[in-house]
């Protein structure tokens, strides 16, 4: 009898714990998919959150690149990730070096982030089937278009085109009093939770330049603003440019593509900081905060 009864209460306290360790499996799941959430908590944060993010930057010069890397690598980069990131640059004559999607794979890279313009056919190809196969990449601008102004084969993963000929030559546009907003109904997605309703994107009247593309999604965040300086009405949202969209691709694989580049233009210090920050962790596909 005691033993019947030792075994019936040891039963009963194995089916109450149940609830308790799909709760904890779920907690450490979570964790172990967003590092960054516990990454301020002392250490705890020390030994989950400090997941460093490998990044490749396929941009134009040297000076767009430490343009990117300042921000990335800095100490608000411990707060977004966990930890600064590890960013490797590739400019100009070293373009050749992104010779497979089997070579990216194996250099452990988590987002490509690409600027650089007048690729080879080759290289998007590469890019293609490297996102395809389930990678991630931060396109701006017009970049990735070959030298004939075309995506052509990396096209078939981008959120955009460039019209209905594909043809990018003349596609950017200077916008006046430029503005970021939130799509419609974009609220609760991972990226535009992180900015403000409205965000004036410059001082004053300013503006920036703006990769006028056709969306083949939503928005996530869209530009408005003027065609002209004299255009500028207070109180209006003026037209409307794309922002930040993005697009799923095979296994896992993730574009998201930003119609300006924030290290480039003249951007507010903190409003640059922030997009930066955001539109990278949301590639990634880890929570940024900052709100610009």
């Amino acid at each position: 009898m005691p033993q019947q009864y030792y075994e019936e209460s040891m039963k009963t306290q194995f089916e109450a714990a149940i609830p308790v360790l799909i709760i904890l499996l779920l907690v450490i799941g979570v964790i172990a998919l967003n590092p960054s959430l516990v990454a301020g908590i002392p250490i705890l944060g020390d030994v989950v959150g400090s997941q460093t993010i490998d990044v490749l930057l396929i941009g134009e010069s040297a000076a767009e690149a430490n343009a990117w890397k300042k921000h990335v690598t800095g100490d608000i980069a411990l707060k977004v990730f966990g930890n600064p990131l590890n960013i490797d640059v590739i400019t100009d004559n070293e373009y050749n070096k992104v010779s497979s999607a089997d070579w990216v794979r194996s250099q452990g890279y988590d987002v490509i982030i690409l600027t650089a313009k007048d690729l080879t056919t080759t290289m998007q190809i590469v890019l293609k089937e490297w996102v395809q196969g389930g990678g991630k990449m931060l396109v701006v601008g017009t970049g990735g278009i070959q030298t004939n102004g075309r995506w052509a084969e990396l096209g078939t993963v981008l959120p955009v085109t460039c019209g209905a000929s594909g043809d990018c030559t003349g596609v950017i546009e200077t916008v006046y009093a430029p503005t970021l907003y939130i799509g419609e109904g974009m609220f609760n997605n991972g990226l535009a939770r992180n900015v403000d309703t409205a965000t004036p994107l410059t001082d004053s009247n300013g503006s920036i330049n703006v990769a006028n593309v056709v969306l083949q999604t939503t928005h996530i965040l869209y530009v408005g603003g003027f065609s002209s300086e004299a255009e500028v009405t207070a109180g209006s949202t003026g037209n409307i440019y794309p922002g930040v969209s993005e697009k799923g691709a095979g296994t896992g694989g993730r574009v998201v593509y930003i119609s300006f580049n924030p290290t480039t233009e003249n951007i507010t210090p903190a409003v640059e900081q922030s997009t930066v920050i955001n539109v990278l962790a949301y590639t990634a596909g880890t929570p940024g905060y900052l709100t610009t």
